[in-house]
């Protein structure tokens, strides 16, 4: 079985020697058990992609000789952004699974009057290599961008999106079609309690408009996945 693994530096040229990137290279030798002979596939995170035979393995090191010049796979024709007042642990966690998943192209964790403390630097470290493993799992090979903190002032305030929506069970439900009509998507997800009615007309004058996610209220992540899911079959 060939085996997927991150290497941002991929080399450019067939036969170029390299050794696997640290943290692959500990899974691929501790736990996937990789002997020299086996064929891994590499991805750049980037869109690029290779396949590279194992050489030399050692205690600390994997060392890789690259069978074929990378490719480049085919770049979406609509980009998805969005912004997330994120919930805690596990839950965020699971939720920057799915959007990786889905093919969201950027999230940024977004801090909002009711939500809680902005995200430290060691949990975004934590998140993006969730990213990494995701995009591993499902065969993605363009890395979800998770970007550092914004208030909700200056994410409103920056985003040029052809179309812009924040959640609010008061809002509309666009047909599929209608999600089908832009080419650049940026959809808003507030806390636990939802934007205040002051955020959500700060979001308005700004371009957004209120989204409806159904008749149900739902969890961060619940909504997060399910305005993610209707904005990525707009991409097809």
């Amino acid at each position: 079985m060939t085996r997927r693994y991150y290497q941002p530096d991929l080399p450019q040229v067939a036969g170029a020697n390299f050794s696997l990137d640290d943290t692959e290279a500990s899974h691929a030798i501790r736990v996937m058990r990789v002997k020299p002979g086996d064929q891994l596939q590499l991805f750049d995170g980037g869109g690029r992609i290779a396949t590279a035979e194992v050489t030399l393995v050692n205690r600390k090191t994997c060392q890789c000789q690259l069978l074929h010049a990378p490719s480049e796979t085919q770049v979406k024709q609509r980009m998805v952004k969005m912004g997330i007042a994120f919930p805690k642990g596990d839950r965020c966690k699971r939720m920057i699974e799915s959007l990786t998943e889905l093919g969201i192209d950027t999230v940024v964790p977004i801090t909002a009057e009711r939500s809680q403390r902005p995200e430290s630097e060691s949990t975004l470290h934590k998140l993006r290599r969730t990213v990494i493993e995701s995009c591993k799992q499902s065969g993605r090979n363009h890395l979800m961008q998770l970007s550092s903190p914004q208030g909700l002032k200056e994410f409103t305030s920056c985003a040029d999106e052809n179309w812009r929506w924040i959640a609010d069970p008061r809002g509309d439900e666009p047909s599929q079609e209608a999600w089908m009509e832009s080419d650049r998507i940026c959809v808003l997800i507030g806390p636990e309690g939802g934007f205040t009615d002051a955020e959500i007309s700060m979001a308005t004058a700004h371009g957004f408009k209120a989204l409806a996610l159904g008749h149900s209220i739902l969890r961060i992540e619940t909504a997060a996945i399910v305005a993610g899911a209707k904005a990525v079959g707009a991409v097809g």
